[in-house]
């Protein structure tokens, strides 16, 4: 059986650091030797990452040798990174989701110009298919093992999705090369082993023409996935998520998607909405407060709350956010907890207090500081002789409650407060002669 690195791999290959998951297994290891063999010809380097879960004791200890052997006879670059997995778990996480998450984090720790390599097969991709099935999962979680992605910002490539696993396995007897067996592999307590040593065989044995039929099936749906997730993608990329309005009577297949996007982003994450946040969101945006706000957390992010009023969508990062110094004279624009500040450059001289703000330049020290609002926090607003609470001009403003906690303000060298964008200005350093500072206000 011979197999290669297909040359599609190319481009995203070239110049880049590739990073080979090697468990000892057939999967990785024919994946090893298939980049092993055309790193020259692609143009980039290679290393190994080899994951000790500390699930299966000494056998587990015997892989690790055995890839790391592997590794120095072959002059390939070999980590091993223990992952202690038990200690590890969250509340209600099984071992493999606990797993994939610890691999995952390590992943996004890589250098820039990564790219990560993984050994899945065609066959993994059936199993995929069932075990997505029964979750409940849509197409596009039906398909989601692909040749080519990026997952939060890590690009992962599987070479091997096209050869199945007997496919594998003649390549590397054909060139003599033995690999490690995971004996828990041959044990079908767990769901995924269940599938593949007990109800695809005899479903493979009762329709002979099923594992051919089922690739046909993952090729279309694949296609149809990436149609759908497409028109999500465009939809989004016009809509403004922070309005309710923008969520009504959407598709249920353009919705789900849209809201991972809107929650990816707002995250700066790959975030999947399982099921029950999916449909709290919906009923929200279908029924909403006749008052007030409605809270919903994001179980996984912790840190994030979402909230839905009749009018608005909005994100709340419940985070602690560190102030930020600014000093425009060297850098032309500020992001601050989801804001920008920005220096405008056409309209100098333009601002109404509230989305721009002008300032005698010459008066103003640098740099500023950008922070969250604080208990007690007052400024005396252009205008007005007396100073106010932050409270009460937020609240004037219509800021939602939620968000006031964590509002931004902009203050002088001395941490008086001299703007909160979007609202008002204070009374200082107003405009005199030319020598301005003319700041524009936005979300990100």
């Amino acid at each position: 059986m011979q197999l290669q690195l297909s040359p599609e791999f190319a481009s995203i290959l070239n110049g880049k650091n590739v990073y080979c998951g090697f468990s000892g297994g057939a999967d990785s290891l024919t994946l090893l030797m298939l980049l092993s063999e055309a790193r020259e010809a692609f143009h980039f380097s290679l290393s190994v990452i080899h994951f000790e879960h500390g699930l299966r004791g000494r056998a587990g200890v015997e892989d690790s040798l055995f890839c790391q052997d592997f590794c120095q006879k072959s002059g390939i670059p070999f980590t091993c990174i223990s992952l202690n997995v038990p200690e590890h778990i969250r509340q209600g996480e099984g071992i493999e989701a606990a797993a994939r998450r610890l691999r995952m984090d390590h992943w996004k720790k890589l250098p820039e110009k990564s790219v990560v390599a993984l050994g899945h097969n065609a066959d993994d991709l059936t199993e995929n298919l069932f075990l997505r099935l029964m979750r409940g999962s849509n197409v596009s979680a039906l398909t989601s093992l692909s040749e080519i992605n990026e997952t939060e910002g890590v690009v992962i490539i599987r070479p091997l999705l096209r050869h199945s696993k007997q496919q594998i396995e003649e390549y590397l007897k054909g060139r003599g090369l033995q690999w490690r067996t995971d004996a828990t592999n041959l044990e079908s307590e767990y769901g995924r082993n269940f599938l593949r040593n007990k109800i695809l065989p005899e479903l493979y044995a009762k329709f002979p023409y099923g594992k051919d039929g089922i690739a046909r099936s993952l090729k279309n749906l694949q296609s149809d996935a990436k149609f759908i997730d497409d028109q999500a993608i465009k939809y989004y990329q016009t809509m403004k998520p922070e309005l309710r309005e923008s969520w009504l009577n959407l598709h249920q297949a353009i919705f789900c998607r849209v809201f991972r996007l809107f929650l990816s982003e707002k995250i700066g994450s790959n975030v999947i909405a399982g099921h029950q946040l999916l449909t709290r969101f919906e009923s929200e945006i279908n029924h909403p407060p006749g008052q007030g706000f409605s809270q919903l957390i994001i179980t996984d992010h912790p840190d994030y709350s979402l909230y839905i009023s009749s009018k608005s969508v909005f994100f709340i990062d419940l985070r602690k956010i560190e102030p930020v110094f600014w000093d425009p004279d060297h850098s032309k624009s500020v992001v601050f907890s989801g804001y920008m500040l920005k220096i405008c450059e056409n309209d100098m001289g333009k601002g109404d207090g509230v989305k721009i703000a002008v300032f005698d330049k010459k008066s103003l020290k640098f740099p500023l500081k950008l922070r969250q609002a604080l208990p007690g926090d007052k400024m005396t607003a252009f205008g007005r002789t007396t100073p106010d609470s932050l409270k009460k001009y937020l609240s004037e403003a219509n800021i939602p409650a939620p968000l006031r906690d964590s509002y931004p303000v902009l203050c002088d060298d001395s941490g008086e407060i001299i703007w909160i964008p979007g609202v008002k200005r204070s009374d200082k350093y107003p405009a005199r002669d030319s020598d301005l500072l003319t700041i524009s206000f936005a979300t990100v």
